[in-house]
């Protein structure tokens, strides 16, 4: 087996026996198993190939290089929990993709546009035509006063000119 370095782990370049031996895959690394040269585990979002024979019990999270060579960083676990990232996170008016935006963005958008239907001014429409709760509180009062008013002229005898 030769090993060569790359920015992102090892490239393995194992030339086949006489029987055809080749990268053995283990599945999840666990202490209690005893591992040979050349078998590959995951562990910690990677790939680890065993440096040698009798590998019991080192950690390749842990190892200094003696027991195990990080075969593949797990570049696309990482990709998927970057671009999870971004849209959980991208500020405000960020594109996570074109036209499209993150989890937070949205929360600012529904917090300034409920802020906007509940507290508008009086006369400052939200969209269009349409008004805040606080305008709308505002013109019962008025429409309320008005009522009073009319009520009390009435009982005074009519309203005067």
């Amino acid at each position: 087996m030769k090993v060569i370095h790359v920015d992102n782990g090892i490239k393995l370049i194992v030339a086949k026996g006489a029987k055809g031996d080749g990268l053995a895959w283990r599945g999840e690394w666990k202490s209690s198993t005893t591992y040979a040269n050349i078998d590959v585990v995951s562990r910690g979002g990677a790939s680890w190939v065993s440096k040698r024979n009798g590998n019991i019990g080192h950690d390749p999270l842990a190892d200094d290089g003696t027991w195990w060579e990080c075969m593949v960083r797990d570049s696309l676990a990482e990709a998927a929990r970057d671009k999870a990232e971004q849209w959980a996170n991208n500020p405000k008016n960020v594109a996570v993709e074109p036209g499209k935006y993150s989890a937070y963005h949205w929360s600012e958008v529904a917090n300034e546009k409920g802020m906007a239907w509940a507290e508008n001014p009086v006369g400052v429409p939200v969209e269009p035509g349409k008004y805040s709760a606080y305008h709308w509180s505002i013109v019962a009062q008025d429409i309320v006063y008005s009522a009073e008013v009319l009520q009390r002229l009435e009982t005074m005898g009519g309203i005067l000119i």
